[in-house]
């Protein structure tokens, strides 16, 4: 079905219909202007193919509950770009494919509850005005991307961030927190977060020429101390977070950690520029040293 540009006054209801397409798009509405709701819901609902709706305006609710979405060799529903008035529901849908919000401006909550999900999910630049609620997910998602992403309330449960293998949330934004978890498993959570390698200098690298280029990192990992690198962007909002909402104690523990990993990484940084030179070495020493003083710190201070 091909809507690419066109102009529908009120809804736009494919309700319980069943769309196919083995060559292409099986629902084209890029850059669609919808004056109210659309509806992609029903549990008879299937669309076998992408979805794309790039660029769209919708005036009202973007109702998805109950559907089916499938295409496993690529993205199952795509709103880059989409600006959407009100909420947008995937919840109790199925999607076997890659979702992809990016840069989208959603009025209203962005609602994975219940949701059956099986690939990547990119909320990359998103504005989500009334909330993202990610709860009862279940599933399997490779990539959860919210870089840059800002939410109003993150509504959510440790259990479905089991169901991530990789989370991104440099730059995640959000004011406020409702959820059942502890903060043992929100510090969890943010040490789920991807982080950049730390490289070594290229005369460590030398040592390795007779590896193939892609293995190196992996070696030099295991060989050296080039740990990941470390954002502490994610645990000062969380802090922040926490401190409006009143809790100092927990606000205090997150900064802790904060800290301790901060540290450790200027540790491996410093390692990590060795090359044989001795302004290398005695940097190297000197990281030594910092580690060992904040050991000492921390053990009589707290």
């Amino acid at each position: 079905m091909d809507l690419g540009g066109a102009r529908v006054g009120g809804n736009l209801d494919c309700s319980n219909g069943a769309f196919r397409n083995a060559n292409g798009p099986v629902i084209n509405a890029n850059g669609a202007r919808i004056g109210a709701v659309v509806f992609l819901r029903g549990k008879d609902f299937v669309a076998e193919g992408e979805v794309r709706l790039i660029g769209a305006t919708i005036g009202g609710q973007l109702d998805c509950s109950g559907g089916a979405f499938r295409n496993a060799t690529g993205r199952a529903f795509d709103a880059e770009a989409a600006k959407i008035s009100a909420d947008v529901y995937l919840q109790d849908g199925t999607f076997d494919g890659a979702i992809d919000f990016t840069r989208a401006d959603i009025t209203g909550s962005l609602q994975f509850h219940r949701a059956q999900l099986s690939g990547a999910v990119d909320l990359e630049a998103s504005r989500i005005g009334a909330g993202l609620f990610w709860k009862d997910v279940r599933g399997k998602v490779s990539d959860l991307n919210l870089v840059e992403a800002y939410v109003s309330a993150l509504r959510d449960d440790n259990e479905s961030w089991d169901a991530v293998e990789a989370v991104h949330i440099a730059g995640f934004c959000y004011d406020r927190i409702n959820s059942e978890m502890t903060l043992s498993e929100r510090l969890d959570w943010l040490s789920k977060a991807r982080q950049r390698f730390i490289l070594p200098s290229v005369g460590r690298m030398r040592d390795f020429e007779g590896f193939d280029k892609q293995l190196r990192v992996p070696l030099l990992w295991l060989r050296g101390p080039y740990k990941d690198n470390f954002d502490p962007q994610p645990y000062s909002q969380l802090a922040k977070v926490l401190t409006e909402s009143g809790d100092r104690i927990g606000a205090a523990r997150v900064l802790t950690m904060r800290e301790k990993r901060q540290r450790r990484a200027a540790w491996h940084r410093s390692h990590a520029r060795l090359d044989g030179t001795v302004d290398a070495g005695l940097k190297s020493i000197v990281g030594d040293v910092k580690l060992v003083f904040d050991w000492m710190f921390g053990w009589l201070f707290g």
